[in-house]
């Protein structure tokens, strides 16, 4: 609950007060510190909340980002489409949930393949394509929300940016995880967890902010920051859904970015010593007895 006050408390508080309201800066002035204080504190306990060990290599701090980014880019397409397929093609709550489904059905394709062919070829080489695939579907449905599309572009666009992001899961978890101790994925897995479901949050939060056009100082005051206006004209309502989109389109861009750069697999960097688990005792030894002889 406090990560989701921190992270979306400034723009979800910019409708109602508007971006220079002394609430809304001294909320992102404080989230921004501490976000850049927490990785400090952590860094000097013995036992963090979050290790940085993980960091420390190149290869498992890109896969982390890309997550993250992956996550953050891709998870709001479902919210600006189904807002779009009511709002501006006159759809029903369930007909648009059934087109909008066409995402989950590509990543359900996808997935089972990337679980195949993630031990044939480089999780580099499969998880970007991944974000790559995502990337081009979400160009796609900013290209159908404009004049006149040809038909099926907005179907095709929702599937291939679900069929991306099956393709990129399984090889970039697989590529964190073979980048760590066995006694150590839990925490690795948890990290990506914690880092995926900010990237949620951040999406929505953002998506939203854009949509309804709080953008701007004061604009909307007196408004919940979730309120669309539809007394506005359809291409007003439009481009705001376009905009929303090429955000969401650069985040991903950016995810393949990261995930381009993790670099070769290569063995895993040890963990510091102190992170060791316990030494046990051997056949025949207790703890208790073990080392007095």
């Amino acid at each position: 609950m406090s990560v989701a006050r921190g992270v979306g408390g400034p723009a979800t508080e910019s409708g109602p007060r508007g971006w220079t309201s002394g609430t809304v800066v001294l909320s992102a002035t404080v989230s921004l510190a501490a976000f850049l204080v927490f990785p400090l504190v952590q860094s000097r306990r013995r036992y963090p909340l979050l290790d940085s060990w993980l960091f420390r290599d190149r290869r498992r701090t890109m896969a982390l980002l890309a997550a993250f980014l992956t996550a953050t880019s891709y998870f709001s397409v479902v919210l600006v489409m189904s807002l779009y397929l009511q709002t501006l093609e006159h759809l029903d709550a369930l007909s648009a949930g059934f087109q909008v489904m066409l995402m989950a059905v590509g990543s359900m394709l996808t997935s089972p393949l990337a679980g195949h062919l993630s031990t044939r070829c480089p999780a580099r080489t499969l998880a970007s394509a991944g974000t790559a695939t995502s990337a081009l579907g979400i160009a796609l449905l900013a290209l159908a929300l404009g004049p006149p599309a040809p038909a099926g572009l907005t179907g095709l666009g929702l599937f291939l940016t679900g069929a991306g992001a099956g393709l990129f899961g399984v090889p970039n978890t697989d590529a964190l995880l073979s980048l760590v101790p066995a006694y150590r994925r839990g925490i690795a897995n948890g990290v990506r967890s914690l880092l995926q479901n900010t990237g949620y949050l951040i999406s929505t939060v953002l998506t939203l902010t854009l949509v309804t056009g709080h953008g701007q100082s004061g604009e909307g005051r007196g408004t919940t920051p979730s309120a669309l206006d539809l007394n506005s004209s359809p291409e007003a309502l439009a481009g705001r859904y376009q905009t929303a989109l090429v955000a969401l389109f650069c985040l991903c861009l950016a995810a393949t970015a990261a995930s381009l750069l993790r670099g070769s697999a290569l063995p895993p960097e040890p963990p510091p010593a102190r992170t060791a688990p316990p030494d046990r005792p051997g056949p025949g030894k207790s703890a208790r007895t073990e080392g007095t002889e």
